[in-house]
């Protein structure tokens, strides 16, 4: 019996017609890279986590983000103040509209309070229900792609190399692909 061999716009295309993602390609491998030359690589402290999924899983990714991008812009579903991810904005958008803010303001001679909040932690644990349903509530995305999204955001693994050895597969609690 002869093995089938796909390349990899198979491999895409059946998994967007199909609305499934290979759970092969759901098994992140990482590797710890230590933060900075000057500290000490022997304390695991001084690491962070570079993850490495298979080179096809983030094809299939990049095709399915340039067509929600899209998906976005056709139907006009981008807020005007949005910066992330988008042509001719950059992370210098946000605070210089934030400035231009708060000088217009000052000359106005109004009160002006400035919080900040850093949600980095926040991203490390996304509720893949919640999500998924604001992907068809809001932005109306249904059938076969909500399905992908659906079984794309859940149970993924991973397994840690150090040095030559590597750690035995588990699935990680919250997602962030």
């Amino acid at each position: 019996m002869m093995k089938q061999c796909y390349t990899r716009t198979d491999i895409v295309n059946r998994s967007l017609s199909s609305g499934k993602f290979p759970k092969s390609m759901k098994n992140v491998l990482v590797n710890p890279l230590i933060n900075r030359s000057s500290l000490d690589p022997s304390e695991y402290k001084n690491d962070r986590p570079i993850s490495n999924l298979r080179f096809v899983s983030k094809v299939i990714e990049r095709v399915v983000a340039n067509q929600l991008k899209s998906y976005h812009s056709v139907n006009n579903l981008d807020d005007e103040l949005h910066s992330a991810y988008r042509r001719k904005h950059s992370t210098e958008t946000a605070p210089l509209k934030a400035v231009s803010d708060i000088r217009s303001c000052i000359d106005q001679d109004q009160s002006v309070i400035l919080m900040l909040l850093d949600l980095g932690v926040a991203f490390d644990s996304v509720y893949c229900d919640i999500l998924v349903g604001r992907l068809a509530y809001r932005l109306g995305i249904k059938g076969v792609l909500l399905q992908w999204l659906n079984l794309y955001l859940r149970t993924h693994t991973q397994t840690a190399a150090i040095m030559n050895a590597i750690s035995v597969l588990s699935e990680l609690s919250f997602e962030v692909p």
